[in-house]
């Protein structure tokens, strides 16, 4: 059913693009704008597949996991995956939810409202689950109250307890799928890439290095999988990464946002 639904959303939009039309399924207008520290600094990390010639928004999770610890040109990054989550006992709808790492909020500079954002305990093995969530659904789903801190969600059938608030300036990410609730993506590094496609794909950014241009990372990330490829050349040999300022983006046309759909639709199933 929601490959269903998914499958309908892209058929329309790729209809408006060959329209002429000025669809966009992207927000960003400027980077400026986005409320995130230094927003100049961010970039997405784009999949390039060198045999077939050709670009995705996702990056297999066990690329990220691969380059990741040794990426030297950024301060931080970060990979987040979609999820839409039927919200209560289901009868309350759905809210567009995103897993994400728990570097993603230290990365964007953004402090909550209230309470915290995600930590690396959250993603831990047996953790709790918890959430943070946006100021549309705080408002919609606790009434702006106070004490919604430390009261609990039920998404998927499963109690979160929400740990932080975002402001509402907040947008993540910046497209017409803005998340409404975050919670931590929880992956397992070694079984990623023990098994590439099993571990399906995410959405990774990063802040670069002051001083450091994304060529020069964009560099530093296709040597690292030209390493790993000697160990996995079925999953690495073909696979570069363009590094792509969030800057950039702004007012692009529809290919992200297809991309973020197409990253769901090989998301690996429990």
């Amino acid at each position: 059913m929601r490959r269903n639904a998914i499958a309908t959303v892209l058929t329309l939009a790729i209809a408006a693009v060959a329209a002429g039309g000025a669809f966009s399924l992207l927000h960003v207008v400027r980077a400026e704008r986005l409320a995130y520290a230094d927003a100049r600094r961010l970039c997405l990390l784009r999949a390039w597949d060198d045999v077939h010639q050709r670009e995705t928004f996702d990056l297999p999770l066990a690329a990220f996991v691969a380059v990741a610890p040794g990426a030297r040109s950024f301060e931080r990054l970060a990979a987040y995956r979609y999820w839409s989550a039927a919200l209560g006992d289901g009868r309350e709808g759905r809210v567009q939810a995103y897993r994400v790492t728990a570097d993603t909020f230290p990365l964007l500079g953004v402090a909550p409202l209230a309470g915290r954002t995600l930590e690396a305990r959250d993603c831990e093995p047996g953790a709790e689950k918890v959430a943070v969530i946006g100021h549309g659904l705080w408002l919609r789903r606790f009434g702006g109250a106070a004490d919604a801190v430390g009261r609990t969600l039920t998404l998927d059938g499963e109690p979160h307890r929400v740990v932080g608030v975002m402001p509402q300036s907040f947008e993540f990410p910046a497209d017409a799928f803005k998340g409404e609730l975050w919670t931590p993506l929880a992956f397992d590094a070694k079984d990623a890439l023990a098994d590439p496609q099993a571990s399906g794909s995410v959405v990774a950014i990063g802040r670069l290095r002051s001083g450091r241009s994304p060529a020069s990372a964009e560099a530093e990330l296709r040597r690292a999988l030209e390493r790993r490829a000697t160990e996995d050349p079925a999953t690495f040999a073909a696979l570069c990464v363009r590094v792509v300022p969030l800057a950039d983006i702004a007012g692009a046309p529809l290919r992200p946002a297809i991309g973020s759909l197409l990253a769901l639709l090989r998301e690996p199933t429990a």
